[in-house]
């Protein structure tokens, strides 16, 4: 809730897994979400410190990424994926380790469902 309104955001839960033989120093990731049908970034979200250190083979925790742009309306937000002003977006994920540069791991699509923070107040 904002201001008295429902508000919705992009999302994504994801581990990354070191495939190298190497370890890698602090990685980083950014999520970049885009709506269907615009090249534009629409929101995104960095985090910093996704990893310390991953080990040749090794995987992270889950990791959950929100976009701080969304939808905010008045209607219940279930009924807030059904409007026909609503488009579905997608995720391109980069990470990077240590002072290397930003590699992409792909396009992804995000789900059309609500999943509720468990730390919401």
């Amino acid at each position: 809730m904002v201001d008295g309104k429902h508000k919705i955001v992009p999302a994504a839960t994801f581990v990354l897994k070191n495939v190298s033989d190497q370890k890698l120093g602090l990685v980083q990731v950014n999520a970049v979400f885009r709506q269907i049908g615009d090249p534009k970034e629409w929101s995104s979200a960095y985090v910093p410190n996704a990893a310390r250190e991953l080990a040749p083979g090794a995987s992270t925790g889950p990791i959950t990424v929100r976009g701080e742009k969304g939808y905010t309306s008045e209607d219940p937000a279930e009924s807030m994926l059904h409007n026909a002003q609503f488009v579905d977006a997608t995720l391109e994920l980069l990470v990077r380790s240590g002072s290397s540069g930003w590699a992409k791991l792909g396009d992804y699509p995000i789900d059309r469902k609500l999943i509720v923070p468990a730390n919401t107040n």
